[in-house]
């Protein structure tokens, strides 16, 4: 084409030897050139481009200038498909350009390894931190779980506070076992209660309540709390005093509440309604205070006091009784006929309107007296009985053996004795002495108690932390005032035996501990020391042996 003057060759300064059209009217009147510039359009435009690129990296050498991509893609295609029109430099610039994308992609990979092993160690050292901390909080909450459980076990003081502890260890790590145990022992602290009076103030020990149960009081420092539980609302009514209050009485059919101030101001209030009866002026000081059945008689000993001030309620006339020493307990019945104790073992009775004591009677180691009757625990040779006797002419009433624990002890520790000389509350049991037996005693020690009911239908209050618990009158195992000197359970686990110091055998039942029966053990158990007593539970059948070592029995 050179020597037809169709093309025109030239050579530059650095040898590159070119070859261009001789007239730009070859382009379009040419068809066969057109075709082929047409058909190689597309190539010549990315190799000029290609040619650029190339040049300008091999100008600068720098990485940033070599393809990338779809660039690099597009390179590579044209590279096999048409290598001899691609110069040596600009093959070279593509090769470089593959080995930088690879390097690139390498690293990359590198780089995203090295991230997720980052990631998984950062996440194993979370959860490793999370554990740690988790187990952490898990001592602390087992540390504190038992803290608690260890103050409601101790709490035995204020059981409402104890309970809410036994309930706040359980809840801060149900899997510590004392917490278990504690919630458990707490609970049945009030298993068996009948019902709950709140607003107590804890101020005193000492309660007083009529004897069917429908007013309930508790002393408090300035005043005192009342209740009416049949009521409905579980909250007292208070009488509050302007100075400390003195004493207390409260008649047994609950119509009359005797309250005295240490400012020497008894008065006379209906509990139900907290009227104001009256006033009466007795001497400044602490003060014992008594009154009848119903409430037609008011005794008061001032602490200090040998002398005794006996009201008529209803005539507002007093009359005093001296004593040789000072009283520790008093009561009067309802004819006006007074009794007092001295704590040396005498009990003086005294005549209505009399100011001289009619009889003087020998007071056993544990005893109560209403006024009428006196009763009490008393030590022969063949062990304790339970004896009452009336006041007026000395006939015994009631005279039967009874070994309990709650009758020993020594001369001067009072009980009382209520509905009509029948019901006998000493230490932690209460006895029926009609029925000759132990009726009942408190679901837990409390140093003061009293008994209400009728009919055979007693219950027992107590104070109950910031409240007052009524119990029912039930002989529960765990109350059992008798020296257990033998037990065993039943094969099937539902009763619990003992053979216990009065020679009888007790069986209970091991879900509510209720007395379920009691026998003797045999016909003279617990006659003879020197005979060793077992009892066992028989294997597969619902019998207990009684074998008596040293006796034919």
């Amino acid at each position: 084409m050179a020597t037809t003057r169709l093309l025109v060759a030239a050579e530059d300064r650095q040898g590159v030897r070119t070859l261009r059209l001789a007239h730009e009217s070859l382009i379009t009147r040419w068809g066969r050139l057109k075709e082929w510039v047409e058909e190689d359009c597309e190539f010549r435009i990315w190799h000029y481009e290609l040619r650029r690129a190339a040049e300008r990296w091999s100008a600068e050498r720098e990485p940033a200038r070599l393809l990338g991509g779809t660039d690099l893609e597009t390179a590579r295609e044209w590279l096999r498909e048409r290598p001899d029109d691609l110069l040596k430099d600009e093959r070279a610039f593509i090769e470089a350009s593959a080995r930088g994308a690879a390097r690139a992609r390498r690293t990359w990979q590198v780089a995203v390894a090295a991230g997720v092993a980052l990631v998984f160690v950062a996440v194993f050292l979370f959860i490793q931190n999370r554990n740690k901390e988790q187990e952490g909080q898990e001592r602390l909450r087992a540390a504190a779980a038992q803290t608690l459980a260890d103050r409601a076990e101790k709490g035995q003081a204020n059981p409402d506070l104890a309970a809410l502890q036994a309930v706040a260890a359980y809840r801060t790590d149900p899997g510590v076992q004392k917490a278990q145990r504690v919630l458990f022992d707490r609970y049945s602290d009030f298993a068996a209660a009948e019902r709950l009076l709140a607003g107590s103030g804890v101020t005193s020990d000492r309660i007083l309540a009529a004897e069917d149960g429908g007013v309930v009081v508790q002393e408090e420092s300035h005043g005192v709390a009342i209740w009416q539980p049949d009521g409905g609302s579980a909250l007292p009514e208070r009488i509050t005093l302007s100075s400390p209050l003195a004493g207390t009485a409260l008649s047994a059919d609950g119509r009359v509440l005797a309250v005295a101030t240490e400012e020497g101001v008894v008065e006379l209030r209906r509990p139900r309604d907290r009227e104001l009866l009256g006033t009466l002026e007795i001497p400044k000081g602490k003060a014992l205070l008594a009154l009848d059945p119903a409430g037609r008689y008011l005794a008061v000993r001032v602490a200090g006091s040998r002398t005794v001030r006996v009201w008529d309620l209803e005539r507002r006339r007093a009359r005093g009784v001296s004593l040789p020493g000072e009283a520790q307990t008093l009561q009067i019945a309802d004819d006006g006929r007074l009794s007092a104790s001295l704590g040396d073992g005498r009990l003086l009775v005294f005549e209505p309107g009399r100011s001289r004591p009619a009889r003087t009677v020998r007071t056993a180691a544990v005893f109560a007296h209403d006024g009428r009757t006196v009763a009490g625990c008393v030590r022969t040779r063949d062990g304790v009985r339970v004896r009452s006797h009336d006041l007026t002419t000395g006939a015994k009433i009631a005279d039967f053996p009874l070994t309990i624990r709650g009758c020993e002890g020594n001369v001067g520790r009072p009980g009382t004795l209520s509905h009509g000389g029948r019901l006998l509350c000493v230490e932690d049991v209460v006895i029926d002495l009609r029925a000759g037996r132990i009726i009942g005693a408190p679901a837990t020690y409390t140093p003061s108690y009293v008994v209400t009911g009728r009919d055979g239908r007693w219950s027992i209050w107590a104070v109950g932390g910031p409240g007052l618990v009524r119990y029912p009158a039930a002989r529960t195992l765990g109350t059992d005032p008798y020296a257990v000197r033998q037990t065993t359970v039943t094969d099937d686990g539902r009763h619990v035996v003992t053979y216990d110091g009065d020679g009888r055998l007790r069986v209970w039942d091991a879900a509510s501990k209720l007395l379920v029966s009691e026998r003797l053990a045999a016909p003279d158990s617990g006659s003879d020391p020197g005979v060793e007593t077992r009892v066992v539970a028989l294997t597969g059948r619902q019998e207990i042996a009684v074998i008596r070592a040293g006796s034919p029995t």
